[in-house]
């Protein structure tokens, strides 16, 4: 009887998972905590910056700093200056509490080699010169997507450039905000079809810290190449989960059960490129199980 690859991958994750859901579910569980606290401190600085500094009534057309330089002028900037200021911090904030990501994923990697995980693996990357490595990692994945993503988004800015400039009575309308969504919607696509190359970058990462940055996206572009459609079709199959976990309760199950797909999918990848193919038939080789 033949097996897909998809099912496959989800059968060994859901094998592993098996043996204990509780570490995956605790560490989402800090994951959660941490993104609520950044939705909070955007929600923050919003309001310090609106509320108290009154932001969102800055005319900077009512200021001209040549002709009027003092510091009545300066501080009708000081609202501009405070916001700039606080989404710096929240950025930098957002950067040092990143290595959590990394850490969350070692412990789904450790789980498929059957090493030793736990709870704490989420701050293995906040250790000494490792923890500054791993900031260099996802600042270089960042910026390695930065400009791709504003060239894909670009239809977006202009389309809503356009509308405040030439066409500010439709922004009203229905239509505006659906050509708005299928835009996003679809650059969104876009930008998720070309970050697949770097899919394997951080499973990379997490067996071997001590090579150069430059060298796990470089080994990611080399193994994901013409491999990007096994990703894609594994997502396919994960999307009625994927969908399910938009409601909190079900999430608790389905994001563990979906990060260890994808962790799973990666050691395979890995393995096949490399031709480490072990005779066990319970770790088929993706993409050639039967």
């Amino acid at each position: 009887m033949f097996i897909s690859a998809e099912q496959a991958v989800k059968q060994k994750a859901r094998y592993i998972l098996s043996k204990g859901w509780v570490c995956p579910i605790m560490s989402l569980g800090v994951m959660l905590i941490l993104i609520f606290l950044y939705v909070e401190m955007r929600d923050l600085s919003s309001v310090i910056s609106t509320d108290f500094f009154g932001l969102d009534s800055l005319s900077l057309g009512d200021i001209n700093l040549f002709s009027d330089f003092s510091l009545s002028a300066l501080s009708k900037l000081l609202p501009l200056f405070i916001s700039i200021a606080l989404e710096f911090l929240i950025a930098l904030v957002t950067l040092f509490l990143s290595p959590f990501i990394n850490g969350y994923l070692k412990l789904y990697y450790s789980a498929i080699k059957n090493e030793k995980y736990e709870i704490s693996d989420l701050i293995y990357f906040f250790h000494g010169k490792r923890f500054f490595k791993t900031l260099g990692m996802n600042l270089s994945f960042f910026f390695r997507l930065l400009i791709p993503g504003i060239l894909i988004y670009l239809p977006v800015i202009i389309y809503v450039s356009l509308c405040l400039i030439f066409f500010s009575d439709f922004i009203q309308t229905g239509a505006y905000t659906a050509v708005l969504v299928i835009l996003i919607i679809l650059s969104s696509l876009m930008l998720l079809l070309y970050s697949l190359k770097y899919f394997l970058t951080f499973k990379l990462y997490c067996d071997d810290d001590t090579k150069k940055i430059s060298s796990y996206f470089r080994d990611s572009k080399t193994y994901m190449y013409e491999r990007t459609n096994d990703v894609i079709r594994l997502t396919w199959s994960l999307l009625p989960w994927i969908l399910l976990s938009l409601l909190l309760l079900p999430m608790l199950y389905t994001l563990p059960y979906i990060t260890q797909s994808y962790c799973v999918c990666a050691n395979y990848l890995i393995d096949a490129e490399k031709d480490v193919i072990h005779n066990d038939e319970s770790i088929p080789v993706y993409n050639s199980v039967q």
